[in-house]
């Protein structure tokens, strides 16, 4: 087995082509001779890299390595030289630098007063991933996704619910939620009773640990009178509740007395929502 040994041709076993262009290039570029300094490196598994050793690197590990190592991504899949990526500056340091040279733009109306100084700001690059497995461990929080479309206009009388692959988050913007990962499920919304604020195919995270609702509102998954929805809720003086829709002029809301508020079975309430509605 490949593991804490020195990169040489005595100790190494018979692996894929790309990962044997990756360990020459950790140890020429990065001094690197062990299985567990590459994955460190990466800030992946070590067996991770063992998976590579069979199969070969995914795309998104070239483009990583290229990142880490400065090997080229073409050359650790195709063995075309030269190893080494030609030395250039970052895509947000390019544009950080055109900002600081010319910081007052023109304004879109010659007329008008100059844009404001954009000195200082920061671009952070796109970076793909092919499986989940290639995401930094330490910064991705997996949020459970659940294949059940909850109603945002009239409901279903039935639904089936199958768990999906789950959605990826940065772990810095789930924190900024204030809530813990193990209580939060993503959903996609079904219908047009909350638009402007919902749209019929977006997805929403629930927490399911947040049911409280409050005088002034919120909105949240719920299920009343046999359907699944996505509702603004209101807690009424009498101990009541009040289901609106954001789509007031085609959905009417409604009024649960306080008898009956037991009837409404509260999931969870809405904390992010994606979707390209309205674009």
């Amino acid at each position: 087995m490949f593991i804490n040994r020195l990169f040489t041709c005595e100790t190494m076993p018979p692996m894929h082509e790309t990962m044997v262009r990756l360990y020459e290039a950790a140890r020429t570029l990065k001094g690197l001779t062990t299985q567990s300094e590459v994955a460190r490196a990466f800030n992946f598994s070590q067996q991770r890299i063992k998976n590579w050793e069979a199969r070969g690197m995914s795309k998104g590990g070239m483009l990583k390595a290229q990142e880490v190592f400065g090997c080229s991504a073409t050359w650790l899949e195709t063995g075309k030289p030269p190893m080494e990526t030609v030395k250039r500056k970052s895509d947000a340091d390019q544009i950080e630098i055109s900002l600081n040279e010319h910081p007052e733009a023109p304004s879109y109306n010659s007329g008008s007063a100059p844009a404001r100084t954009l000195t200082g700001v920061k671009v952070r690059p796109i970076v793909t991933y092919e499986s989940l497995e290639e995401l930094p461990q330490e910064s991705t929080v997996l949020i459970t996704r659940i294949d059940v479309e909850l109603s945002a206009g009239n409901g279903r009388e039935t639904w089936h619910i199958e768990e999906k692959e789950p959605l990826p988050f940065q772990a810095d913007y789930i924190r900024s939620l204030d809530a813990k990962p193990k209580n939060l499920v993503a959903v996609k919304v079904n219908g047009d009773s909350m638009e402007t604020r919902l749209f019929d195919k977006d997805t929403v995270v629930v927490d399911t640990a947040d049911t409280r609702v409050p005088a002034n509102g919120g909105v949240f998954a719920l299920v009343y009178a046999g359907e699944l929805l996505v509702k603004r809720l209101f807690r009424l003086p009498d101990g009541g509740m009040k289901i609106v829709s954001d789509n007031a002029t085609r959905y009417a809301p409604v009024d649960v007395g306080p008898e009956h508020v037991e009837n409404v079975s509260i999931i969870g309430r809405v904390k992010y929502r994606s979707g390209t509605g309205d674009f």
